[in-house]
């Protein structure tokens, strides 16, 4: 059979060629348009490797128009420095592994926001125990589970707060005797603030601009009764926060951390240069909870429901000084 390959060509006017719609002098301006197009294929092929070495851990994780994030073999190979503890599973066969120390992951099993490196690294899994509990409860949104299972008129703090709906919602509804605010961002500090003028004069309101670690390692221990934790996803910076709280939570009382779930990409849709547009993250939240659970036999509570996939999973800190310590 004789295969035979036409192309249609014509000259446009200034003298260069066109083939579909393909311009000469276009070409002639990028080299690699033009490897493009005589071997789309090794070109794609190169570009691609460049982007690998290109890739490493930005401090944000904007995406532009082009870009795909790509984990480095740099990070792959790192695989130094990396003690674990074996906690067996009564209920089944699994076995979980996590950090000898408390938040020690070093070497390929970090998980960066900016790297999706991250992805590659499996939390650990809980045992049948905990998610089959009788008290597990599974509940449509934030709002309701914390109107369901919240305690009222106690002390509750707030980590992350952005504009702030949440923080007026728990006001209304939970009735705090005392709430603290904490967040880095000096915009939403100061809104707290003007917000809230009379209750942080009569001081049942807080609004702290700062690390929110330090700030909550600064606090009594056994003095809060409700802590919902959406600062930081970084796995250092969530299990960083848990570390902190794990005192001062009261015993029976709630710690929530929002996003509980591996990888951020309900921004990715939305136009770069909008606000909060064009974004992805790799979230350490569920490695941080799933170790942290294992590690001080904290008891589950619930887990919310949500469209774009941002479930809430609450716990609470058992009675007792040798448990949750």
């Amino acid at each position: 059979m004789l295969r035979c390959l036409i192309l249609i060509c014509s000259v446009t006017g200034g003298g260069s060629l066109s083939w579909f719609g393909f311009d000469s002098k276009k070409a002639e301006a990028s080299k690699q348009d033009v490897k493009l197009w005589n071997n789309p294929l090794k070109a794609a092929r190169a570009a691609e490797k460049e982007i690998h070495k290109s890739v490493t851990k930005p401090k944000t994780s904007q995406v532009k128009r082009g870009f795909y994030p790509s984990c480095t073999r740099q990070e792959l190979d790192n695989t130094s420095g990396m003690e674990w503890t074996l906690v067996p599973h009564p209920d089944s066969r699994w076995i979980s592994k996590i950090p000898a120390t408390p938040c020690g992951r070093v070497g390929r099993y970090k998980v960066l926001r900016g790297s999706v490196c991250g992805l590659n690294n499996l939390p650990p899994i809980l045992p049948n125990s905990l998610t089959e509990g009788a008290n597990v409860r599974v509940l449509g949104d934030r709002m309701r589970a914390l109107e369901l299972m919240a305690p009222r008129n106690g002390s509750i703090v707030e980590i992350g707060t952005l504009t702030g709906t949440l923080r007026r919602w728990m006001l209304s509804h939970l009735t705090p005797t005392r709430m603290d605010i904490m967040d880095i961002e000096p915009k939403s500090i100061t809104k707290c603030n003007k917000e809230h003028a009379a209750l942080v004069e009569l001081g049942k309101m807080r609004c702290h601009l700062g690390d929110s670690k330090q700030l909550i390692s600064a606090m009594p221990d056994d003095s809060v009764d409700l802590m919902y934790v959406d600062g930081d996803h970084d796995y250092p910076g969530v299990c960083g926060d848990l570390e902190a709280a794990r005192t001062k939570v009261k015993p029976g009382g709630l710690l929530v951390l929002n996003d509980y779930y591996v990888f951020e990409t309900m921004f990715l849709g939305i136009p770069v240069g909008q606000p909060r547009g064009a974004r992805w993250g790799t979230y350490g939240v569920i490695h941080a909870a799933n170790e942290f659970i294992l590690r001080y036999k904290w008891e589950l509570v619930y887990m919310t429901l949500h469209p774009r996939n941002e479930p809430d999973l609450a716990i609470r800190r058992p009675f007792g000084r040798g448990a949750g310590w």
